[in-house]
């Protein structure tokens, strides 16, 4: 928000102004989803159709599924949000799968994590961060999200017209942990049957989905290798180390040299 840092110390004073705030925040985080989503709803089928795992789908990847026909009701996009460790279970039967979670016999809760968010050739058994957050469908739809349809159709369609890109609009040039993580909300839910955006499909919860991912970057290994591959997938560019770039200067840099004589002087003083 422009003008917050001026007006904090004021909306601090008055309980009713901060909520009216907050309200106004709210609503605007809310269009803003919409929007996003209504993008994505137009997109899904032709981000859908590249996914190597439904490459050789009996019958194809239809051009068009209406939403309240997607989700647990669809054996396509019931694969996708398939927990990753009951892929071969689901493969076995997909339509029985589909069918017991949605009467509550397989239970299918935020804790597990579904098939789209992970690279299905980097997938290791007994290592639930293997390929995570890497899912082919996921990078697209980040893509798609904050560099624009053409840059996740790439290969697929002619540029897109539209509003300006997130990435545009707010000038970014790196990745960040809850950029990835709305993508895979937002991705959660356009798979998904439900027609309105909500905070729950059957025992599915994206608070807490939302959550469980965000943790995911509190492992430093995951959290740096997650947000480089991202930096060079989505602008190209590599990622220094640990963002040091922004607290220390390299030694043999301009900016290390003056830093290493400010650090001179103060000795000598």
């Amino acid at each position: 928000m422009p003008h917050l840092k001026d007006d904090l110390d004021t909306l601090l004073m008055d309980p009713t102004a901060l909520a009216v705030y907050g309200k106004y925040i709210t609503n605007r985080a809310s269009a803003a989803r919409g929007d996003d989503i209504g993008n994505l709803n137009k997109l899904i089928m032709k981000l859908v159709a590249p996914v190597p795992e439904l490459a050789k789908w009996p019958g194809g990847v239809p051009h068009h599924v209406a939403k309240t026909d997607r989700g647990w009701i669809s054996p396509i996009f019931g694969l996708l949000l398939c927990p990753q460790d009951r892929v071969e279970r689901y493969m076995a039967d997909p339509e029985k799968f589909c069918l017991d979670v949605r009467t509550n016999i397989e239970i299918v809760t935020a804790d597990d994590f579904p098939m789209f968010l992970y690279d299905q050739n980097q997938v290791q058994g007994d290592d639930p961060l293997a390929g995570l957050l890497r899912g082919v469908l996921l990078l697209m739809i980040f893509k798609a999200l904050f560099t624009g349809p053409s840059s996740a159709l790439s290969g697929i369609e002619d540029k897109t017209s539209g509003r300006a890109p997130w990435a545009v609009t707010y000038k970014m040039t790196r990745v960040e942990p809850r950029h990835i993580v709305y993508a895979a909300v937002l991705a959660r839910h356009i798979l998904s049957s439900q027609s309105a955006w909500s905070r729950k499909d059957i025992n599915f919860v994206m608070p807490v989905f939302y959550k469980r991912l965000v943790d995911c970057f509190k492992i430093p290994s995951f959290s740096q290798d997650i947000l480089a591959w991202y930096d060079m997938q989505v602008f190209g560019t590599a990622r220094t180390q640990s963002g040091a770039q922004d607290t220390q200067p390299r030694a043999d840099s301009i900016a290390g040299k003056i830093a290493a004589r400010i650090a001179a002087q103060s000795e000598s003083a």
